[in-house]
């Protein structure tokens, strides 16, 4: 996961306009909910806007074509789910049981939307690399906050205390950090808030099933070997400083062809990119420069 600035595309007028679709069907839910007798637990309403083809589109864009949560890349291989951060149907409580209705204002509202691939967004079954158990993960109908102040109508979810990161809104740089086996976890330092933010984020998220981890793992290794190349380099032109020119052209050009796989999966584009930043900021840091100058 990685920040993403949204103000980078701007959001589909099918969301924004005055007169847009996305009003309408907001005033259609008001009005229905205000007919409705009896319990609110039981209204029902088709919300349909969100996933308008625009508002794919602009996400997609938004995000670079990957997933917003564990930044796999979705769309050679699975459609992308339009995401509520917030749910908009029916959000779990903490003892599990559903809650309905949920944040239906929020249902096709630029900010509370997100592009996830299936496995982030929807409860299935997985095995979780920490705990080496099969679980049923993924985000679904989960949106847990730091105290028990769940808004109830429009305008209170200002007040609350997400205790998920958004990207759009976090920075998850400051949450997050790697193993060498690609197992992602609560940076250390963090305060307690902070730290159950991040965990709460990870399983939520279900940002370490196997499936996923060993996905990770391929390109961290990839860029283990290219830190480990560009080290073994300098250690080269220090230990022979009197090689040939042809031979410092091609180690040279060694370095050169590295710095370019590293600062190109340092991207926002890049799969995992928060994961190999972080690396090559720990490990390669006397050659931020040089890799600067690439990007």
């Amino acid at each position: 996961m990685i920040r993403i600035d949204r103000a980078g595309v701007a959001a589909p007028s099918v969301l924004v306009d005055e007169d847009s679709s996305a009003a309408r069907e907001l005033a259609r839910a008001r009005t229905s909910l205000a007919e409705h007798d009896g319990d609110p637990s039981d209204w029902k309403f088709s919300f349909s806007v969100y996933s308008n083809g625009d508002v794919k589109t602009a996400l997609s864009s938004l995000f670079h074509g990957k997933c917003a949560y564990c930044e796999s890349r979705y769309d050679a291989t699975q459609p992308m789910d339009v995401e509520h951060w917030r749910p908009k149907g029916r959000v779990e409580a903490a003892d599990g049981t559903k809650v309905k209705p949920a944040y239906w204002w929020l249902a096709a509202a630029w900010s509370n939307l997100l592009p996830s691939c299936i496995d982030c967004n929807r409860r299935r079954w997985h095995t979780n690399v920490v705990t080496e158990a099969e679980e049923k993960l993924g985000k679904e109908d989960q949106f847990p906050l730091l105290d028990d102040t769940r808004a109830a109508a429009e305008g209170e979810e200002e007040n609350e205390r997400p205790s998920l990161i958004n990207p759009c809104v976090d920075d998850p740089a400051t949450f997050f950090e790697f193993t060498d086996e690609a197992v992602i976890r609560p940076r250390d330092g963090l305060n307690e808030s902070e730290t159950q933010r991040a965990i709460d984020s990870i399983r939520v998220y279900a940002l370490n099933r196997s499936a996923l981890v060993e996905q990770r793992q391929e390109t961290l290794l990839r860029a283990q070997m290219s830190v480990a190349i560009v080290h073994r380099v300098a250690e080269m032109r220090v230990e022979q400083p009197d090689m040939s020119d042809a031979i410092r052209m091609v180690v040279d050009r060694m370095v050169q062809n590295e710095f370019v796989w590293l600062a190109t999966h340092c991207r926002d584009d890049a799969e995992y990119a928060l994961m190999i930043r972080q690396l090559v900021d720990r490990e390669l840091a006397e050659f931020r420069e040089a890799l600067d100058a690439v990007e």
